[in-house]
């Protein structure tokens, strides 16, 4: 048995090599470190850019229910959606319940926000991408049995879109999977807003699956908005698996 202080042969080598040999146990816990944040969104970026460019469009459902200060008849408005390239969206309500006139002009905001989204300008300025965010690795996570990164996000800037909070990044697709922050409105009625949007993987590609949202609305209190979206049809070239 050797003494304290003493090194084993294999120990003198490696530090004669310039380097002093690691217990297994340090070993694999380095190897489990995460890759640094910049690794992690120039491959998001990446993919986020094959995405955008290979999908040519889609048709789909949405599940608005919408309920605040304390009711207890949530209002609800199915709605189609149609998608084209590069970024035109079409609303169809489909159907109404325990909708009234301040309902459906919550319901009606909302639609009209996901579309302003699509224009160019403000798309540019809401991606989640170096150029609008800061980010830092702080974990990672299992969601749905895949194996995710979990990334602080930091925005650059006080803006209407942008997220104050964490997204959970696929590491197999490098797509966003979770997104859970403080929404910045920009409005007067809107003082603290918080969501919750999750994404499910649709062919090759991941697109949202629900959303939840909180909000302290002037006048009307806490105020829960939550979106399924469901009965996807993808309209894309032949692309492969990622």
């Amino acid at each position: 048995m050797r003494s304290p202080g003493e090194f084993s042969r294999r120990q003198i080598i490696t530090m004669a090599l310039g380097g002093i040999a690691l217990p297994p146990a340090i070993m694999r816990s380095e190897a489990r470190k995460p890759p640094e944040a910049q690794a992690v969104c120039d491959r998001m970026v990446e993919m986020d850019k094959w995405r955008t460019d290979t999908l040519r469009g889609y048709s789909g459902m949405r599940l608005y229910t919408l309920s605040y200060g304390g009711s207890r008849n949530p209002a609800e408005m199915l709605v189609s959606v149609e998608y084209a390239y590069p970024g035109r969206k079409t609303f169809h309500v489909v159907s109404q319940k325990n909708s009234g006139v301040v309902q459906e002009r919550i319901f009606r905001r909302v639609m009209d926000a996901e579309l302003a989204a699509t224009r160019d300008e403000i798309r540019d300025s809401a991606r989640i991408t170096p150029r609008n965010y800061d980010f830092a690795v702080v974990g990672a996570d299992n969601l749905d049995s895949r194996p995710a990164y979990v990334l602080r996000l930091i925005p650059k800037r006080k803006q209407w879109f942008l997220v104050d909070g964490k997204i959970w990044v696929d590491k197999a697709d490098a797509a966003v999977t979770r997104i859970d922050g403080e929404v910045a409105t920009g409005s007067f009625w809107v003082r603290t807003a918080h969501m919750v949007q999750c994404y499910a993987r649709i062919g090759p590609y991941w697109l949202v699956s629900s959303s939840q949202n909180s909000a302290n609305v002037r006048f009307l209190g806490e105020a829960h908005l939550n979106i399924e979206y469901f009965d996807y049809r993808l309209r894309s070239p032949e692309v492969p698996e990622n």
